[in-house]
Parts: structure tokens; sequence; C-alpha cells
């Protein structure tokens, strides 16, 4: 880790957990105290493997500064590539201008290029994280369906014939149903089964398994309410037993949310 006369960059462990939590609350001024803990389970977990992912500076024993580097696998056919996803950058609101998020941010480039990832990702101000090699890279697209377009779009159309149940996390003989989906997919990111719930709910999101007329798991979605009235729910993702099957999900989903859906495509 580098070190500076004054600063020394540190890896946070499980006993830091109760102390990260709120700060990252504070820092990126977030109402609840544990909206982190609530919002991204998958990321930030009470372990010393969970929290090592978290690079840090305190100042008067307290953190002053943290930026995660969070770790994931790309499969893409039998082509397995290292991600590193950097996320949760803040400084405390007494102590910035100081330099340290440039000192956190050379930190975990150092960290990124010695553990052997083969790409990193990061989403914000982009101007802000070119300075340490970043770049605008990909495009995102949103399609929005709404019930008065899917009314006259298939009016004519035969049934789906799909339901849509909420997936709880004791529910492990569906959360092994969805990981066997999951692993089946030519591009997918891996996921150790233990973890699979975890990150079908972040940000909010509920999971649901979609099931034919015969019982069968055919696909599953992580979908996320609106927190306004009128607004869209957000399909984060959705996974299919085949491609033909994709726009009767959809419709699924859009017939059990009772509203618009906005349906994430990268």
């Amino acid at each position: 880790m580098p070190q500076t006369d004054v600063h020394r960059v540190e890896k946070l462990t499980a006993a830091d957990y109760d102390e990260l939590i709120p700060f990252l609350a504070r820092a990126f001024d977030k109402e609840s105290p544990t909206w982190f803990a609530d919002r991204l389970p998958t990321i930030y977990q009470p372990t010393d493997d969970s929290m090592s992912c978290n690079l840090a500076v305190r100042i008067g024993g307290r953190i002053a500064a943290v930026v995660g580097i969070f770790p994931l696998e790309l499969a893409h056919g039998t082509t397995t590539l290292r991600v590193a996803g950097v996320g949760g950058v803040s400084v405390d609101p007494d102590h910035r201008r100081s330099g340290l998020m440039r000192l956190l941010m050379n930190a975990a480039v150092d960290e990124i290029r010695s553990g052997g990832y083969e790409l990193s990702y990061l989403g914000g101000q982009r101007q802000r994280y070119r300075y340490f090699g970043w770049e605008r890279s990909g495009l995102r697209y949103t399609a929005r369906l709404d019930p008065v377009n899917l009314a006259h779009e298939f009016r004519d159309a035969a049934p789906h014939g799909l339901t849509l149940t909420r997936v709880d996390a004791d529910d492990r003989a569906t959360l092994d149903l969805i990981a066997d989906l999951l692993e089946r997919q030519p591009v997918r990111c891996v996921r150790d089964r233990a973890t699979v719930y975890r990150r079908l709910v972040c940000w909010g999101a509920e999971a649901y398994a979609v099931r034919d007329d015969d019982g069968l798991l055919v696909g599953y979605c992580a979908v996320s309410t609106p927190g306004r009235a009128g607004a869209a729910h957000v399909a984060a993702e959705i996974v299919c037993d085949t491609d033909e099957r994709f726009v009767a999900v959809c419709r699924a989903i859009v017939e059990h949310a009772g509203g618009p859906l906005d349906i994430e495509l990268t």
C-alpha cells in the first residue's frame, strides 16, 4: 500500500463494518445510515473478505476516505475475465479538497494493476475519473414498455402463459434453479450460488421466478419498484431459457407490475 508522511492507505476488516456503513451514508448524503447495507448487500457484508475490498484513509483514528475495488468474473463461452468494479468513492465532508480521493484512486489503480485484472469499470463523473486512466466506454439503452402499448401490440396475440412469483432468501430450491439457468448463459457474471439472492435484490429490487403453465422455471428477473407515483418499474436483470421467450417475460412483468417498465440494455 502507498504511504505518505501524513496518510496511510489500509484495507478494512470486518471490525470496520459498523463504522464504514454510516460513513458512506454521510459521505453520499443518504437519509438512512444503513442505506448502503440495505441497497448493496452483495458488496457490503461484515466479513473480512468483503471489507478487504475497501481501501481507506483514517484521520484521527476515524475513516476519512474510502475507495472500493469489488472483484467479479465475466464468463464469455469458455473464457473468463477478471473484472474490478470500482465504487463507493467517498471522502468525509469535513476532509474534502485535501487530496484524499487522489491518494486513494492512485492506490486503487496500483491494486488493480497488481491484482491481475483484465479490465475495470466504474460509474460517475467521467471528467474526474479520466485523470486516473478510465475512459468512457460502451452504451446503455433503456426501453420502456407501457401497458397501453402492450394492449395494442398484443391485442390479438395468444396469452403468454407465464406466472411471476416472488423469490425469498430461504427458497433454496428456486434459487438453485435460477443459478442453473444463469450458468447456462453464454455470457454471464460468475456468481457463487450462496450470493445469488443478494445480487438479485441489490438497489432495492425484488427477485421473481418466471414459470410456465406446467410450473417449470423458464426465467427469472430482478425488478425495482419506483420510488414515486407514476414512475416506471426497472428491470435490472432478465434471464430466460430461450431468446424467443424474452418478450413474453417482459409482458408478464408489465402485467404483474401494473405499470410501465424500463428495461436496461447494455
